[in-house]
This record gives C-alpha cells, sequence and structure tokens, in this order.
C-alpha cells in the first residue's frame, strides 16, 4: 500500500500542495491532470528521487520518506523507454537482478520469464539500437517488473507510442498487474488511458487533488466542472 500524507513540494511553476493519498495494496490507480499539475513530480516523491518540504511517504505501513530511493523496492516506467544504449534487450532487463544479489542462473531464468510475459523473448539477443517505440517499451516494462517490485510507478508509459502501439500495451498492462498483482500508480494526461487502467482515478489540479476514488464513482459523480470537463465522457458535475 502506497500512503501519501501532506506531500508539499515547490519546484517552480511544478508544486504539490498538501496532497494525501492512499493506493491500495495491489491497486491500480490512475492519477489524471492537465500539464503542470505535479503529476511527475507526485511519482518522483514515492520513488524517493525527489524529497518532500512537508509530509510522508509510506510503504506499506513504513515511513519511506527518507529511505533512498533503491531501497523502496520500486518499479519506474518513464514516458521514453530510456534503455542502457550500451546493453543488450536481454541485460537490461536483467540490470535490476543484479543488484538483488541473484546468482547468474536465476538471473537469465526471470529475465527469460518475464519477457516472455511481455513477448519480448525473441528480442533478447538483440541491441536496443533500431526496435520500434513499442518493443522498446515494452523492454522497459520488463525491466522495472523483473525484480518483482511492490509498487510500480508509471509516468505517461504510452506518450510516445502510435496508435495500435498504445492500444496493445494497454492491454498488456492490465493482463499484467491483474497477474502479477503489483500496486500501480500511473499518471497520465490521457482521459480514455485513465479510465481503461485505473481501478481508481485522482485528479490532480495545480498541485492539488481534488477528487479521488473509485474509477466509476468519480466518473459519475465529478466534485465539480473543472473534474467533470476534463474526464469528459459526458460527466457533469452535480
Amino acid at each position: 500500500m502506497i500512503e501519501l500524507r501532506g506531500l508539499t513540494l515547490s519546484l517552480g511553476a511544478f508544486a504539490l500542495r498538501d496532497l494525501s493519498l492512499t493506493v491500495p495494496a495491489g491497486g491500480y490507480t490512475a492519477v489524471l491532470g492537465p500539464s503542470g499539475s505535479g503529476k511527475s513530480v507526485l511519482l518522483r516523491l514515492v520513488a524517493g528521487l525527489l524529497a518532500p518540504e512537508r509530509g510522508e511517504v509510506r510503504l506499506d505501513g513504513r515511513d519511506a520518506t527518507r529511505l533512498p530511493s533503491e531501497r523502496r523496492r520500486l518499479g519506474f516506467v518513464f514516458p521514453e523507454a530510456a534503455l542502457f544504449p550500451h546493453l543488450g534487450v536481454g541485460r537490461n532487463i536483467a540490470y535490476g537482478l543484479g543488484a538483488a544479489g541473484l546468482p547468474a542462473a536465476s538471473r537469465a531464468a526471470r529475465t527469460r520469464e518475464i519477457a516472455r510475459a511481455l513477448g519480448v523473448e525473441a528480442l533478447l539477443g538483440r541491441p536496443v539500437q533500431g526496435l520500434s517505440g513499442g518493443e522498446a517499451q515494452r523492454v522497459a516494462l520488463a525491466r522495472a517488473l523483473a525484480p518483482a517490485p511492490r509498487v510500480v510507478l508509471l509516468d505517461e508509459p504510452l506518450a510516445h507510442l502510435d496508435p495500435p502501439a498504445r492500444e496493445e500495451l494497454r492491454a498488456e498492462l492490465t493482463r499484467l498487474h491483474r497477474e502479477l498483482g503489483f500496486t500501480a500508480l500511473h499518471v497520465t494526461h490521457d482521459q480514455a488511458e485513465a479510465r481503461a487502467l485505473g481501478q481508481r482515478l485522482a485528479v490532480l489540479r495545480e498541485g492539488r487533488l481534488v477528487q479521488e476514488g473509485p474509477r466509476d464513482e468519480v466518473l459519475a459523480r465529478p466534485a465539480d466542472e473543472f473534474v467533470a470537463r476534463f474526464l469528459g465522457a459526458g460527466a457533469a458535475a452535480g
């Protein structure tokens, strides 16, 4: 479970202001908001890549606010694949397994297992140069999932894919979440993506959480006109 308590951080035009949010263990929460609303700042605070001015990040009930990123057992998927260019596909996927201290045979077996789950097993021996956008992002997702993290953070992971690849990977994320049971916090500005993936929705505006709850409830009863307009789908504030 992820618990965010009163997170506050100012980074020029990007800020979070007294934000509190709970992501249930094993749940999938999609965070929406326009550009500059603080979505990526939120993920980086959870990941430990930024430190809040005030507030707490709690993981499974423990205060992780000052815990180094590498000790949080998190997977992070960026908007672009950000693969290591000097490593092939297989070594990219296995990158986090070395830090976990697994023996070579176990690393190889886990790499094949997660590559198979993402449909990239045939790419394991290839360099990352020349991969399509969809292939590269699948490899990035495999790298994030290989160490079996308890939490996966996804920062606009489908934003740079063409529509067919975006739809395919969206379906893969739904399947993988169902099968692997990780806790997911996914930020996006794409309403259709959030509705398709999020069991819960959280809407940010200017660094503040304006509504959060089960997807169907938020869509049916938006808190105000801004949420209604932003979510679309025929929702109207009541």
